[in-house]
């Protein structure tokens, strides 16, 4: 299995890695904002279903979030989504 998952998108905003993949109990998010802002971060299953929503406030520049507490969540391939300021990246995610 992968130890983590590299993504880069444009504009400034991006998804670095996610670590450690597949994951079982928990795992880190790394990513990167243009500038600073609100944030949400959402995992979301194969039936476009939200499991878990979390909003703050992230500085510019590289971040991590740490998604605890996932071992109630089914095995399966979740897309995890970061938007900010009306923009979304995504990547798939593997609970294993």
């Amino acid at each position: 299995p992968l130890s983590a998952v590299r993504f880069k998108t444009d504009k400034g905003l991006a998804i670095e890695t996610v670590k450690p993949h597949p994951f079982q109990q928990s795992f880190d998010l790394s990513y990167f904002l243009p500038h600073s802002g609100r944030v949400w971060i959402q995992l979301v299953d194969a039936n476009g279903k939200i499991i878990s929503t979390k909003t703050f406030e992230a500085p510019q520049g590289k971040n991590v979030h740490i998604f605890r507490d996932q071992e109630n969540i089914a095995s399966g391939e979740y897309s995890l989504d970061l938007i900010f300021e009306n923009k979304k990246v995504s990547t798939k995610v593997v609970k294993g």
